[in-house]
């Protein structure tokens, strides 16, 4: 992963959802502190060093920004080699935290001030105009942790705007757990919905602003077309038990789905702090544990049923 291998011989991975939000996972977790080493680790042009704007819907997230931005102060979380804060301009006062030491270097000859690492090493006195996260929160762990930071650095009525597999696209529910999304990356480990994404926000005195959706990246029409007849013929032959073919079946038995990276499988997702005054440290507290609890029990339930009615995603 990342361009680093990781370790994960005789793991099982299983797609699991939580019953309350619509939230899903993959049980057993990857570590995290194994993930930030495989990041921290990386090379600074991994995810490529010179990256199409249109290609990679810079304009489109830029838009969004701007539409709901009531300030110029911006954070990065994951910002990589600083493409995206190198896009939107000397205007900006740009912020950045990442992993792979090599990328950040080059974020940083390109105007970005580096903040650490992750959002945990960032002073509790920062606070932004806008925080994103692009393609970053499905490899977040704990999520609840990483969304009450998130609120902690807004300003009053700043935005947070991720984007991220969107497991509600059709293209995923063909394929469920099959999906290339979750299936081909391992280091995915949390998938959201619209209703899993809302219900975070409500829990974190943060409400939705905006919901669109996306291909990961712009692609031609012929790629379009090419991949969403491969597919649909595998969900199709998945669906089928692969026409009862034993040959057929055991080729595909521990296979991904096929590669469909330009589906509209994508979304966008803006959250707004509210302008209340902040809660106290005890209500931060509060929130937190009922969400653990709440995620705590899905798992839970869920792996009571796996041999019997099993809700896997």
């Amino acid at each position: 992963m990342a361009g680093v291998e990781i370790d994960l011989h005789g793991l099982e991975f299983h797609l699991m959802q939580c019953r309350d939000c619509g939230f899903q996972f993959k049980s057993p977790m990857i570590p995290s502190d194994k993930l930030l080493a495989c990041y921290a680790a990386a090379s600074d042009d991994h995810w490529g060093m010179q990256v199409d704007p249109r290609q990679r819907n810079f304009d489109l997230l830029a838009n969004t920004i701007n539409q709901f931005a009531q300030g110029k102060r911006i954070l990065d979380v994951g910002c990589f080699n600083g493409a995206f804060l190198d896009y939107m301009g000397g205007a900006w006062n740009r912020f950045g935290v990442e992993p792979s030491h090599a990328a950040r270097n080059v974020a940083a000859e390109r105007g970005v001030k580096i903040l650490g690492d992750t959002l945990d090493d960032i002073e509790q006195t920062e606070t932004f105009d806008v925080i994103t996260a692009f393609d970053v929160i499905e490899h977040v762990v704990e999520p609840v942790p990483f969304f009450t930071r998130i609120r902690q650095h807004l300003k009053p009525g700043g935005i947070f705007v991720a984007t991220s597999g969107d497991t509600d696209a059709i293209s995923w529910r063909l394929q469920k757990a099959r999906y290339w999304y979750c299936s081909y990356l391992p280091e995915h480990v949390s998938f959201y919905n619209r209703q899993s994404l809302d219900y975070a926000a409500r829990h974190h005195q943060m409400r939705t602003v905006h919901h669109s959706h996306m291909s990961h990246k712009r692609t031609s029409m012929a790629t379009r077309l090419k991949e969403a007849a491969v597919g649909a013929s595998y969900a199709a032959l998945l669906r089928a038990g692969w026409l009862g073919l034993p040959n057929l079946k055991k080729k595909f038995a521990t296979r991904g789905g096929s590669s469909w990276a330009s589906a509209t499988d994508h979304f966008i997702h803006v959250m707004q702090r509210s302008l209340d005054p902040t809660p106290g440290e005890k209500e931060d507290v509060r929130v937190e544990s009922e969400l653990k609890s709440t995620l705590s029990n899905a798992k839970l339930s869920n792996a009571k049923v796996r041999n019997a009615k099993v809700r896997n995603a």
